[in-house]
């Protein structure tokens, strides 16, 4: 990339999207843990650089490598290139439409040599990267969510859905509880963490991702 403004491009600003997805990661950043920090980091690094103007030149290099250090709160930049490059090139989240993001959506499955990611890598990137979207769509930033919206499977349609309900009586008892938790205890050095979470969900009455969510400073009474 050069330091010459494309013609084709309005004046960035600070609706760009990868301004936009710094300001996201920092409002979240606090609130997760060290592994969804840098699932949600790698995920991004992989959504921006997809969301530019189709005539963009080739990205620089070491882009991916400058978004995974400076999408994180009070990084520096690691390449004034490629944040040039991300400056002149990419798109304002007022340019976003389903079109551009179907694309997107799409792309994101694939590795950059366009062979497939695993279901699972392919399933986070784009559940990490609506959400930055959705996020602007909720605050006002956006007027309506440009997502476009996921495809319905068999299994997904209202009419081949199966409602599920919990069976209150088949649950167990306090007494019977406890000694299951007491059970959960054994070499493994994870099963101490899972005998506390399973506790703590049943105890507080707590969604397991409402217990994943728990910090030390949110249990004092």
């Amino acid at each position: 990339a050069t330091g010459e403004p494309l013609a084709w491009l309005p004046t960035p600003d600070e609706t760009k999207l990868h301004a936009w997805a710094r300001s996201w990661l920092a409002e979240q950043w606090s609130e997760w843990a060290p592994r969804t920090r840098t699932s949600a980091v790698e995920a991004l690094a992989r959504f921006v650089p997809l969301v530019v103007h189709p005539e963009a030149p080739e990205p620089p290099a070491d882009l991916r490598a400058h978004l995974l250090v400076s999408l994180r709160p009070g990084s520096e930049l690691l390449s004034a290139g490629a944040e040039r490059w991300l400056d002149q090139c990419g798109l304002e989240l007022g340019q976003l439409n389903r079109a551009v993001l179907a694309d997107v959506e799409r792309r994101l499955a694939l590795r950059p040599d366009g062979r497939p990611l695993g279901p699972a890598t392919a399933g986070r990137y784009r559940k990490v990267s609506r959400a930055c979207i959705r996020r602007a769509v909720e605050l006002g930033v956006l007027a309506g969510d440009p997502w476009p919206p996921p495809t319905r499977g068999r299994s997904q349609r209202k009419a081949t859905r199966v409602r599920r309900r919990v069976a209150v009586r088949n649950l167990p008892d306090p007494d019977s509880m406890r000694r299951v938790i007491e059970e959960m205890a054994s070499h493994q050095p994870a099963s101490r963490a899972y005998q506390v979470m399973t506790a703590v969900a049943y105890y507080a009455g707590l969604r397991p991702s409402e217990v994943v969510m728990l910090r030390a400073g949110a249990l004092g009474l």
